[in-house]
């Protein structure tokens, strides 16, 4: 059945009234609510403070969308203004971050391309709430004058006028602004400039790189310059096709969603980061989605462009249908949603093959799921008519949302305790009997096998109840061989037994790993020519020639891979052709064979040769010897070699890499017989060697896995260090090498291995009007608290070494540092800025004393890094000129801040805090300044070679202090997250030199 046809171009205009009535009628300051009713605006009310001209022009074309900035970009992103003067403030009354002439106010017309039709206008009384938020000289704006504006609906800015201190602020408006910034950078860093995202141009996804200083307008220039866009119409201009194009990004939280950008905002405006995934749109270009209405057969082809939204697509359905009396939503199977009414249908990434559904809000019920892996409880909303698939859907809808990872892959499904039942993702949810009382459990139902036989790889989905004797006798079945020639073993060759549980083997392995399903290993009795009175047991893989065991037959007697000269069958005293299989062979259990060797004039690296070196206090050397140095023999106790090993492994990714280290020790591992020493004293020397190389593997990935993380190569390496613990370790010492296996694999299958990002790991609301001067200081400090220690525990150890944090390309070798920094100089300006919302002295100086008590409850938490912040933020200049303010401010309250600017002073090189912060008790963390300092100084003051040697000296002295930021990343801190402090807390605007300046004339106005 075909669907029908509706095009919501022409049923839109039919649904709203012209809007035209803005331009008629309008006195000299007159105060409007516009209200936007299309999904990329906020859905709340704003108030314009408008007066008219007489000019009425009414054009239709974008380039005439010339806005007020971001000030007036609440009514005017989406339509055009001329001859009326305008501003915008936000119901509470908070004035934004953007400043702008008025004088290219454009007239509000109803215009295809501008979206114009997307508001309703309500003319209001005067002296309304416009009136009493506003300055009296606010409301006779002239066109030469400067504003402060709201937020801008194509995406959140941050705030200059902010009022995160008093949700009823009243900070003025302000002319071209001027004043002293002070801003804290770490030694050497560089603000970014650019940053590399994708780009999506009609489904063909492209890197560019984005210049944060740049307006939304430029930057798509910018991306038609990179990716040489042409006009989609010979007789469109560069400008028209420009002014055609729309800029969105894809929300990072809610998978399916963009959001779109107002064209003449800067871009930086929008916290872009490095990844982040962007789309281009032909504003005039119009989409299609089939919408289907269950449990009917119709379905409709729904035909819309940018200023069709979703409450707009439900009423022209609820008419075409006859339900105008019953209330209807548009549902998303494949992403488990419902489509948010406001929104334009063009927000949501829908595909080719997508269908959305019609369906009426009728019974919806609240079903209570429990995320078992997570322990986690979430609440979704359902039909009794949905099926269990589609409340599967919405479950792993806000899975996905929620950024959770499953260590586990398979299926997943939901399970009835009270019954202990699996539902039917094919019943009806009305078909069971829910308690409303019990959670419904989300867990793994069958969890996924993959195989290897012979060369090819099988994916199987198993229950809980599958053992390993019930898998071996169904797979001969479909292998058409017989079982008992055949085993089910790991990559380690570990062999399982056949009651053991699959289940229970899974969560032992990576999710990645293959169990393998091959013949029954042949084991043979393995001679050296020179040592005959040792013998060694080794299973054969029959499938495997002798060739494939040359190296670890060589490793095992400790010979050079050049000196084995042939493999003899005792029984028949014939040599063997190494090239053949074992199978071929005909070899059978406990055949003896001896290994004759021959002389070889080769001389032995000096890894290999140095096996008797005793470990010493190394000031310089080669990265041979450095290696050497790690495997001493007689050293395993010493307080010296432990801490040589840490300091090699935290800081070798400064004269070499982590795949070299690997290489070097590998060959470490190969310890040669060079004095033909027989098999009991050759083992005495072989073994520590080798258990010393495996635990220092094992510190080196559990304890400075940064090699390990890397998003470049962080995956090879891995790869590379668990084919040396499969094939090499595991032959030696099994455990150790399982151990090696458990732990190189949750780093690279754990989600761990990925481009830096520095965000907290909390899920935060977008908006809260909390106001944190009316909290109690404690709990501020507190939250202030959990957001610096996140970003505090997520700084890695690389960070700081070679001065990272101070190069062109700081921002991504060092994410963790710069984070800190931005924490702190937003922290400093919220202080700033807090203060100087207040007009009279008192409000000032009650202020203060409130982030002063804040300050005291830091420093009891041993918070020196937020401490520092508040510091700075209360002795900028533009406070410490308030001498009336200072002067209100209580002695009492005056003597604590002397303590902490005591404690925190520079002099001496930060000696009070130095010293503070050896006596206490972790958590702690720490201002990291003074480490910045102390290293650079070390850097620059320390050559990283002497003599063509490697400067190990130097690397001592940086290690030590790695160490002591690492020791209190240990330690963390327990404290319960605040959403809604946290939601102001973390969304606070970041500092600029423009605030600063503007802060520091503000100040002048007041003293």
């Amino acid at each position: 059945m075909e669907p029908t046809i509706l095009d919501m171009r022409e049923e839109i205009n039919l649904l709203r009234p012209l809007r035209d009535i803005i331009i008629e009628d309008i006195d000299e300051n007159e105060t409007f609510e516009v209200t936007p009713k299309i999904g990329i605006m906020k859905s709340q009310s704003y108030q314009m403070l408008a007066s008219s001209d007489g000019s009425q022009d009414r054009r239709r074309s974008r380039q005439h969308q010339k806005r007020v900035s971001d000030a007036s970009s609440s009514i005017s992103t989406s339509s055009s203004l001329q001859g009326i003067q305008a501003i915008v403030v936000h119901p509470t009354g908070s004035l934004n971050n953007s400043s702008s002439s008025l004088s290219n106010v454009k007239e509000l017309t109803k215009s295809r391309g501008s979206m114009g039709s997307i508001f309703s206008f309500k003319k209001k009384d005067k002296g309304g709430s416009t009136g009493n938020l506003l300055n009296q000289k606010h409301a006779s704006l002239n066109q030469s004058q400067s504003f402060i504006g709201t937020q801008s609906m194509f995406g959140t800015q941050s705030m200059i006028g902010s009022t995160l201190g008093s949700p009823t602020g009243d900070f003025e408006t302000c002319s071209v602004l001027t004043g002293e910034a002070s801003i804290f950078k770490p030694y050497g860093t560089q603000n970014i400039s650019k940053v590399d995202c994708k780009i999506n141009w009609k489904g063909i996804t492209s890197s560019i790189k984005i210049q944060l200083t740049s307006t939304v307008n430029e930057v798509i220039q910018d991306i038609i310059t990179q990716l040489q866009i042409v006009p989609e119409s010979d007789r469109a201009t560069d400008e028209q096709f420009e002014n055609s194009l729309l800029l969105g990004r894809k929300d990072r939280n809610v998978s399916g969603i963009t959001h779109w950008f107002y064209f003449e905002n800067s871009i930086g405006n929008y916290d872009i980061q490095s990844g982040d995934e962007f789309k281009l749109k032909n504003i005039d270009s119009f989409h299609d989605i089939i919408v289907c209405c269950p449990p009917s057969n119709q379905t409709y082809l729904v035909k819309y462009d940018i200023e069709c939204i979703v409450d707009d697509t439900i009423k022209v359905l609820k008419k075409r249908l006859q339900m105008d009396d019953k209330v209807f939503g548009l549902y998303h199977p494949k992403l488990g949603t419902w489509l948010d009414s406001i929104r334009s249908l063009t927000e949501y990434d829908f595909e080719k093959d997508d269908v959305i559904e019609f369906r009426e809000l009728v019974d919806e019920m609240v079903v209570r799921i429990l995320l078992v892996e997570f322990n986690q409880k979430i609440a979704i909303k359902v039909l009794p008519t949905f099926k269990v698939s589609d409340m599967l859907s919405i479950v792993q809808f806000q899975v996905s949302n929620r950024k959770l990872s499953f260590s586990r892959k398979g299926t997943y499904g939901l399970y009835m305790t009270d019954t202990n039942v699996w539902l039917n993702p094919n019943q009806m949810i009305n078909s069971y009997h829910i308690n409303q009382s019990l959670p419904l459990e989300y867990r793994i139902e069958k969890e996924l096998l993959k195989l290897m036989i012979h060369t090819e790889t099988i994916e199987l989905l198993v229950d809980s109840t599958i053992t390993v004797s019930q898998l071996t006798d169904l797979l001969p079945i479909m292998m058409l061989k017989p079982s008992k020639d055949y085993i089910l073993v790991n990559c380690m060759d570990e062999l399982y037994k056949p009651t053991d549980n699959l289940w229970t083997i899974l969560k032992e392995i990576s999710v990645n790993d293959k169990l393998i399903y091959k013949p029954k290993m042949i084991s043979s009795m393995i001679k050296s020519s020179t040592n005959m009175d040792y013998i060694w047991k080794l299973d054969l893989d029959e499938e495997l020639t002798l060739n494939d065991y040359k190296t670890l037959i060589c490793r095992k007697f400790g010979y050079q891979l050049e000196r084995m000269d042939s493999i003899t069958h005792t029984n028949s005293n014939q040599q063997l052709d190494l090239s053949l299989s074992i199978s071929d062979l005909n070899l059978t259990a406990n055949d003896q064979l001896v290994v004759q060797w021959k002389a070889t004039d080769e001389i032995p690296s000096k890894l290999n040769s140095n096996i008797n070196s005793i470990f010493g206090n190394l000031k310089s050397g080669t990265l041979d010897d450095l290696i050497i140095n790690l495997t001493a023999v007689s050293s395993e106790n010493s307080v010296e070699y432990h801490d040589y090993i840490k300091t090699f492994l935290l800081t070798y990714q400064s004269f070499t890499d982590t795949s070299t280290v690997i290489q070097l020790l590998v060959q470490s591992y190969t310890v040669l017989n060079l004095e033909n020493q027989n098999w009991t004293e050759f083992e005495k020397l072989r073994k520590p060697i080798q258990l010393r190389i495996c635990n220092i593997l094992l510190q080196w990935i559990k304890k400075y896995p940064s090699g390990f993380l890397n998003p470049i190569d962080g995956v090879r390496n891995c790869n590379e260090l668990l084919e040396f613990s499969d094939r090499i370790i595991s032959k030696d010492h099994f455990s150790t090498a399982k151990q090696i296996r458990k732990n190189i694999t949750r780093l690279r299958d754990g989600g761990l291995i990925s481009a830096p990002k520095i965000r907290l790991s909390y899920s935060i609301p977008q908006e809260s009007k909390v106001n944190l001067m009316s909290i109690p200081s404690e709990e501020v400090a507190q939250q202030l608290t959990f957001i610096e220690w996140t970003l505090f525990s997520d700084l890695a150890s690389t960070e700081l070494l070679n001065q990272s944090w101070s190069k062109k390309d700081g921002a991504t070798r060092a994410p963790g540092i710069f984070a800190l920094t931005r924490r702190f100089n937003t922290n400093a300006r919220w202080v700033t800025q807090s203060i100087l919302e207040h007009k009279t002295v008192k409000g000032r100086a009650d202020r203060i004393s409130k982030l002063i008590d804040i300050a005291s409850h830091l420093m009891a938490m041993n918070n020196y890094s937020t401490l520092m912040s508040i510091i700075a933020g209360i002795n900028k200049a533009c406070i410490m000129r308030l001498s009336k303010t200072l002067a209100e401010v209580s002695p009492k309250t005056i003597k604590k801040r002397q303590e902490m600017e005591t404690l925190m002073a520079a002099s001496g090189s930060y000696k009070n805090y130095r010293a503070s912060i050896k006596s206490i008790a972790p958590p702690c963390i720490p201002f990291i300044g003074t480490y910045l300092t102390d290293l650079t100084y070390i850097e620059d003051g320390n050559p990283d070679f002497v003599d063509h040697l490697i400067n190990f000296s130097k690397r001592e002295m940086i290690s030590k202090i790695i160490r002591n930021i690492m020791e209190f990343q240990q330690c963390c801190y327990t404290i319960k997250p605040n959403p809604d402090i946290l939601s102001v807390l973390y969304n606070l605007p970041e500092a600029s030199e423009v605030n600063e300046k503007a802060m520091y004339l503000l100040s002048k106005s007041y003293e």
